[in-house]
């Protein structure tokens, strides 16, 4: 208790609240993956034309590339999306539910 007592989590209800062994909600990562490709499509906003000059000097590569990028970021996603359901699932496993 006086180890808590030193990060501020003294009262009975800090105590209760926290839990080491609880898997936290993948909702943070979510959130900064979805911020960080709003901060690249504004970038890739402001340079559009240099962008589409690039993109014509080899368009069938340069569309692959895009393409296997778009691919990759859509799975990513998904595979964040997945975790909600299975760390709901860790919870309720470690605090003796069945569901």
């Amino acid at each position: 208790m006086a180890f808590l007592r030193s990060f501020g989590m003294g009262r009975r209800s800090d105590v209760l609240i926290y839990d080491p062994h609880k898997l936290s909600s993948p909702q943070v990562f979510l959130l900064t993956m979805v911020i960080f490709l709003i901060i690249v499509a504004f970038i890739a906003a402001i340079l559009t034309r240099q962008i589409s000059t690039a993109f014509v000097t080899n368009p069938g590569l340069n569309g692959l590339i895009i393409g296997v990028l778009v691919v990759g970021i859509l799975l990513a996603f998904v595979q964040v999306g997945r975790l909600f359901r299975e760390v709901r699932w860790v919870n309720s496993f470690r605090a003796g539910s069945e569901t």
